[in-house]
């Protein structure tokens, strides 16, 4: 219950936190973290997103990716990078 509120609406701690499971090959529980960031309403930004896009595609969850896509596009603008595109373009090609 600490952990939760020291992270409460701290997205770069939370982005570390995502970036370490990808990283250290444990990228099946990044779908879970983002899943908690959203429901605690902590917001996220263009790494979150392009680690958790990088996560499906490492663990073929490419319906979590296609829903994320979807969030992207419906929901709010996210600064487009060239890390964001590569992770957005393996998740939307295998799915």
């Amino acid at each position: 219950m600490f952990l939760i509120r020291f992270l409460r609406k701290k997205t770069e701690l939370w982005n570390a936190i995502i970036s370490a499971y990808v990283v250290n090959g444990c990228a099946d529980n990044v779908s879970k973290i983002y899943k908690q960031m959203k429901l605690l309403k902590i917001p996220t930004d263009t790494l979150t997103v392009t680690d958790v896009l990088s996560s499906c595609s490492s663990v073929g969850s490419y319906d979590f990716g296609s829903l994320i896509h979807t969030e992207l596009e419906k929901k709010r603008p996210v600064q487009s990078n060239v890390a964001l595109q590569s992770a957005l373009s393996t998740v939307l090609e295998t799915s």
